[in-house]
């Protein structure tokens, strides 16, 4: 992962001012998508551990004992969960670990929209320096060897980029989901 955030520096670093409203796109674009699903996942799981159990039918049982709903009900053997100081504590605990989940959804979800958004910008880029190598708008790779090299190289780390950038979703991430 810390290839792929490293080339990523290097390709925001290494870029000409050309390019820099192309990549400035891509950047927004990135992060309009991580706070749309931050907020959806956040938003959703205050409704589901706040809103839901409140809203949920109350059970009174033959001994005139309420019985409350957790977000996430479960079989406790060990103890009565319906007892007042272990509800409160059940409940807490089920919240924190939900809001841990959504924040690490979040961020894989952020980064996911980052390396996409990335790679996209750099394929806009790429086909801008392809449009200029038939135009030949770029005087400072004055021959069209210099600038053919630099468009296949610039391509060929863009592909290394999004093959390290599908191993680690692959291998690391999947799980998350």
């Amino acid at each position: 992962m810390k290839c792929c955030l490293d080339k990523m520096t290097t390709d925001c670093r290494d870029i000409d001012p050309q390019d820099h409203m192309i990549m400035k796109e891509n950047v927004n674009i990135g992060r309009f998508l991580t706070m749309i699903y931050s907020a959806t996942t956040f938003g959703n799981t205050f409704f589901y551990i706040f809103i839901m159990p409140n809203f949920t039918e109350t059970i009174v049982d033959d001994r005139n004992v309420t019985l409350r709903s957790l977000p996430y009900p479960s079989d406790y053997y060990l103890f009565d969960v319906q007892f007042t100081s272990a509800f409160e504590i059940i409940y807490f605990i089920q919240s924190l670990v939900a809001y841990i989940t959504c924040t690490i959804r979040s961020g894989t979800c952020s980064l996911a929209a980052n390396f996409v958004t990335h790679a996209c910008g750099q394929c806009e880029m790429i086909v801008t320096h392809i449009n200029d190598l038939v135009d030949g708008y770029r005087e400072e790779l004055n021959t069209l060897d210099n600038r053919m090299r630099d468009i296949v190289q610039h391509h060929s780390r863009l592909i290394r980029f999004v093959a390290d950038v599908e191993y680690i979703f692959n291998k690391y991430v999947s799980w998350t989901y």
